[in-house]
């Protein structure tokens, strides 16, 4: 096989080059394949329903974006690693220049002036299986959630599409095509949905298992609601394996937390991490916040941070905070000054004060970037739109913003609730 002459040094430190367009691949419960899962929704570059895995590997989209990566510039596609660069916040480019460079460069060279890749190069998959969820978070919809479908018929009216979704007409077809890969798959990323309620999650388990391929990576992005399924321990499971991270999406705590991600149980999510951390005593087993930074927790984010490392449920560090850049409405940019202010002194107080003294690094990182987002770009015009959503789900789910988030009274002050997209 043919290589390409590339200037490694010169494209690691490029702005636009990235290892995941050469060894992944990104599938959403409704078939769309994406280049990976930071990418937008809109910028589908195949779906499953009309094309398998294989044919969308060098698909023109794909062949595309991995030459624009080779020549330095940039392509909508990649927008949001864009703009998380540019306020200093970890992003998927970076970790995948970190992790697959020094395996897996040689495949970059292969790339053909078409910017075709022969080598079916999957050894990072990331599958969402469906959307079937046991949550309906105010962040997320039907598409990524069965259990946001009623709500969605309440909010709009109608919603044609159905409860459930899967990539694939026949679910068999899908596994068909991934069972051959999974010998060859160096990490898996376990998403959703939620994936500790999904029946093939627990069946790549078992195949790893059964082939004793413990070197593989896991990770997940899980709501650490239910650890059981079908008398299988999720925990007891995970304890076989060399590498499990476990990102839980958990924005807030108690009565903040259940707000946010309807479904939640704190009580629950308590027990939950309190026997992770008994089970799971090991260094193999990694366990992590992954906060989704929005309207509605930035402002106690310090505060559930703090909680959790006094408990001793984590690590000072073991925190990431995804920066919430769709619905436009939840943005942290859509608050107005006064608040965006308020919040700026609250985090640099908390970094100045227990932070650095702590010893902290990444969570510093991860509150400077916040920091810096929040007045990137000014989003006050979704106000408006934010009212009305928030308004019409607090009278679907019988809730209130304003009681919840005592900190927000005044946000729509002289602002009327406009129905948005």
């Amino acid at each position: 096989m043919s290589k390409r002459k590339l200037d490694k040094e010169k494209l690691l430190k490029s702005e636009t080059f990235c290892m995941i367009p050469f060894v992944h691949l990104q599938i959403e419960p409704d078939g769309d394949v994406k280049p990976c899962c930071v990418v937008p929704m809109e910028y589908p570059i195949g779906n499953l329903k009309t094309e398998t895995l294989k044919d969308v590997w060098n698909t023109k989209k794909l062949r595309d974006l991995r030459l624009d990566m080779l020549n330095d510039r940039k392509n909508e596609m990649c927008q949001r690693c864009y703009e998380f660069a540019g306020i200093g916040v970890p992003n998927s480019r970076e970790n995948s220049l970190r992790k697959w460079t020094d395996d897996y460069f040689d495949v970059v060279e292969t790339t053909q002036e078409d910017g075709t890749v022969d080598q079916f190069n999957l050894v990072y998959m990331d599958i969402r299986f469906s959307n079937v969820c046991n949550f309906r978070c105010r962040s997320c919809g039907p598409q990524l959630s069965s259990r946001w479908h009623a709500d969605t018929v309440k909010l709009w009216g109608k919603w044609d599409g159905p409860a459930i979704i899967r990539p694939t007409e026949d679910p068999e077809e899908l596994w068909r095509q991934i069972e051959p890969l999974i010998p060859q798959v160096k990490e898996f990323y376990f998403a959703g949905g939620e994936p500790l309620i999904m029946e093939e999650h627990y069946r790549i388990l078992k195949i790893l298992d059964e082939k004793k391929l413990y070197n593989v990576s896991l990770r997940y992005n899980t709501n650490l609601s239910e650890m059981r399924y079908k008398g299988q321990d999720v925990m007891e499971i995970w304890n076989k394996f060399d590498r499990v991270m476990i990102g839980a999406s958990l924005d807030d705590s108690y009565e903040r937390g259940e707000y946010i991600r309807k479904g939640q149980k704190w009580k629950q999510t308590e027990e939950n991490i309190i026997r992770l951390n008994e089970v799971c005593s090991g260094d193999n087993v990694y366990f992590f916040i992954s906060a989704t930074v929005s309207v509605l927790n930035v402002w106690h984010l310090p505060d559930f941070h703090r909680e959790w490392v006094d408990k001793g449920y984590i690590q000072i560090d073991a925190f990431h905070s995804n920066m919430l850049l769709f619905p436009d409405r939840l943005r942290i940019q859509a608050l107005p000054q006064k608040y965006k202010d308020a919040v700026v002194e609250k985090y640099r107080k908390y970094i100045d004060e227990y932070l650095v003294p702590s010893g902290s690094e990444r969570a510093v990182t991860c509150f400077e970037g916040i920091i810096n987002f929040i007045n990137k770009e000014d989003k006050t015009g979704e106000l408006p739109d934010l009212k009305w959503h928030m308004d019409k789900m607090d009278e679907i789910r019988g809730e209130s913003l304003e009681e919840t988030f005592p900190e927000l009274k005044g946000i729509f002050d002289g602002v009327e609730g406009v129905k948005g997209g």
